[in-house]
């Protein structure tokens, strides 16, 4: 190799290892801000909307790499680990959780906007993931709509 060569290579590393960090530096942020309890306003699941009183018993509280999703009404609640992807146009993140000894992980799309954060997923495991924020009818997706809860 010559020393151009060699040269390129070490920026090439160089650069990659900046932009891994910028990105771990991102991920970082967005738990930051995802921290906290999040109740749910609406929610559209295969074309069955349902508005604020009928949603609002459902959450999600973000804690670190930590999540609790609960069902008020029926007092269901799973706890497990989060990851978050935002390298592509539609960030990601994924749930894992540990039922009856069975874990099952769940990918949403989601955006968050301040203290909005919208989420977006397919109801079968193992399915690809949504390429925009619905859930008509046959489509075998969820979609809702998060408010930040107040302090």
């Amino acid at each position: 190799m010559n020393t151009h060569t060699v040269s390129a290579f070490v920026l090439c590393l160089l650069l990659s290892a900046v932009s891994r960090g910028d990105e771990a530096d991102d991920v970082k942020a967005e738990r930051k801000a995802l921290a906290g309890k999040w109740i749910c306003q609406s929610s559209e699941v295969n074309g069955i909307k349902r508005g604020e009183k009928e949603s609002q018993d459902q959450s999600f509280t973000f804690d670190g790499e930590t999540f609790i999703q609960e069902d008020a009404e029926t007092g269901d609640a799973f706890k497990g680990t989060y990851q978050l992807d935002l390298s592509g146009k539609l960030k990601v993140l994924s749930t894992k959780v540990t039922v009856e000894t069975k874990e099952h992980t769940i990918r949403y799309i989601f955006e968050r906007d301040g203290d909005t954060l919208k989420v977006c997923a397919h109801l079968l495991p193992g399915s690809e993931l949504p390429k925009e924020f619905l859930a008509p009818e046959g489509s075998k997706r969820m979609y809702a709509v998060f408010k930040r809860a107040k302090k």
